[in-house]
């Protein structure tokens, strides 16, 4: 029955329910198919606006037309968060995401679900989730229905190129309020991600090399308070006008600010075109009272791989990862158990064993792992990692 309600959701016959009112300020863009652009209405809280998807059609001076609209009801089993083609991804209660494809489905839960993100990438099967700032981001295969935890912790996903973007909190206590920071991370190297930049408020990536970021403290160039074109390949930057990044929607592979306009006294959206890029970037970031994203900083979660040393010890990512069994199988029992607890250490896991606290306390990036409000309930491990460690726990346990 829920495939028929979903399959029905998606095509929505083309009728607008009597009495329905609707407000764009309660509406949010959740995808496209085909020449259709869906956007789903939350009620106002009073009752007046009522839980509805909405269909709309783009005419020539790029408003959205309203083509049908369907009352939303709590049967239809969550709220629709995302749809593209043959997917469609609800959201059910706080904590809880379903994915709907080609008639089949699979959910899986989350600490709390607010920030909901989606990165694709072109021509592949591949997708990018996150939940929340402080959770995991997942890897989701399309063909195999597979979720992958990733070493990776943020929101605000994007892909550009061969780079996923994306943000997470810049925890410190000099800060009432957490900024966030930007980083990427090659498609092909996921557990070394790089921090870009520092203390934005608001960002989105034109290119896989340039970034438009409204910073704290504010970018100052010629003396004035502006916003920025950041070059990541030179470290430069460009003047440019202020985006409202939450705005921007993007229509088979364009992006676009989503704006309320008012025609013939009815309020409704339209697209109006970005900036464009800078043809050159004339201010180095150092010559600017803007930090330099490689200064000091304070990270907790998204630590790249090859800056967890574990140096004075015997324990090597070689171990972790790469040696044989033999060679597992020449370290002592402690030995081995500190190795298997390592996995979890790079995740940030809060150990209740005091020798095991003590022991990874003496790297410095697990002390910075778990600073921040991450919790246990949030470390995952990648599958091939659960795999050394059973290796691992074999070996202990014969010995």
């Amino acid at each position: 029955m829920k495939k028929l309600i979903i399959s029905t959701c998606l095509i929505i016959v083309q009728t607008t329910l009597f009495g329905q009112k609707l407000d764009p300020k309660f509406q949010e863009y959740i995808g496209d198919r085909n020449d259709s652009y869906y956007f789903f209405q939350y009620g106002d809280g009073r009752g007046l606006l009522k839980p509805s998807l909405l269909e709309y059609e783009l005419d020539e001076e790029k408003t959205f037309k309203l083509k049908s609209s369907e009352a939303w009801t709590k049967d239809k089993g969550g709220t629709p968060i995302y749809t593209s083609e043959n997917i469609i991804i609800f959201k059910n209660g706080l904590n809880k995401i379903e994915i709907v494809l080609n008639e089949k489905d699979s959910s899986y839960n989350v600490r709390s679900l607010y920030n909901f993100s989606l990165a694709s990438v072109p021509n592949s099967d591949t997708v990018f989730i996150s939940a929340h700032p402080e959770a995991p981001i997942y890897l989701f295969n399309k063909k195999t229905f597979e979720f992958t935890p990733l070493p990776l912790t943020g929101s605000n996903l994007y892909i550009r190129g061969s780079y996923l973007f994306f943000e997470a909190p810049r925890y410190s206590d000099n800060y009432s309020s957490f900024p966030m920071d930007v980083y990427r991370v090659k498609l092909a190297d996921l557990k070394n991600p790089e921090k870009v930049l520092i203390q934005v408020n608001k960002w989105y990536p034109y290119t896989d090399n340039v970034l438009y970021a409204s910073t704290d403290p504010f970018l100052r160039l010629d003396g004035e308070q502006t916003y920025g074109f950041y070059n990541l390949k030179d470290q430069t930057v460009a003047k440019s006008p202020g985006i409202a990044t939450q705005d921007i929607i993007e229509i088979k592979g364009e992006p676009y600010t989503l704006k309320i306009a008012e025609k013939d006294g009815e309020k409704l959206f339209k697209l109006e075109e970005l900036p464009k890029l800078p043809k050159s970037f004339p201010y180095k970031i150092s010559e600017t009272d803007n930090q330099n994203p490689k200064g000091e900083i304070f990270q907790y979660y998204n630590i790249p791989l090859k800056e967890k040393k574990m140096t004075g010890t015997v324990l090597t990512q070689y171990l972790m990862y790469d040696a044989p069994e033999e060679r597992l199988r020449e370290l002592t029992k402690d030995q081995l158990r500190f190795l298997r607890n390592a996995f979890y250490a790079f995740h940030g896991y809060k150990f209740k064993s005091e020798d095991l606290t003590e022991y990874f306390n003496q790297f410095g990036w697990y002390q910075k792992l778990t600073m921040g409000e991450k919790s246990n309930e949030d470390v995952v491990l990648w599958p091939g990692e659960k795999e050394r460690i059973d290796l691992i726990k074999q070996i202990i346990d014969v010995r």
